[in-house]
Formats: structure tokens, sequence, C-alpha cells
């Protein structure tokens, strides 16, 4: 029987399917504005970013102390709206009545 000796793990092969491209990666909020792009293109892509990440949403919530209990009551506001309208939808697709909504007419 031969020594079997198992494929290390941690190997990387130097092959790749994808070209290395040395281009520099933006770190934190940083949108570099390609050759021949728009200005305007580069900005939305930073806004897009920006909402992904929640970070204007934290700054508008920060704006004034709201006290833990108004952080809750207003989670569960949130959280019964979104419920709301996900049983809206469901009736919707199904085709029955929800609350005063009747499909078909």
């Amino acid at each position: 029987m031969k020594n079997y000796k198992p494929r290390n793990r941690n190997f990387k092969s130097n092959y790749s399917s994808k070209p290395k491209v040395d281009s520099p990666k933006p770190s934190g909020f940083q949108v570099f504005v390609r050759d021949g792009e728009d200005a305007m293109k580069a900005y939305r892509r930073l806004k897009k970013r920006i909402m992904r990440d929640g970070l204007l949403q934290d700054v508008k919530d920060r704006r004034y102390y709201q006290k833990p209990s108004e952080k809750k009551k207003l989670a569960k506001q949130q959280a019964k709206r979104r419920n709301e309208k996900r049983q809206k939808e469901l009736a919707l697709e199904y085709g029955i009545r929800y609350k005063n909504y009747t499909p078909g007419f």
C-alpha cells in the first residue's frame, strides 16, 4: 500500500482564471472616477454605497436623543407595518379578502 499524503488544504494554485488588475481598492466610502466616466455616475455609486450601509439613516437617527422606550415603540410600529404589507401582498397573490380589500372588484 502506498503512503497516501492528503493534499494541503491551504494550498493555493498560482493559476487563476481571472487576470489580476493593478487598480487601487477603495477603502471606506471612497469611489474612484474611472477613465471616461461621468463624475455624476461616480457620485450615484457613492450614494448607493452610503444608502446600502445605512450611514445616512444612522446620521438622521442621531440628530436628537431618542429614549430606548421610543426606539422599541418605533421598531414595533415598523415591524407591524412590514407585516401588514406582507399580508396584503399575500392576499393579492392568492386572491383572498383582506380587511377592507376584496380582489376583483
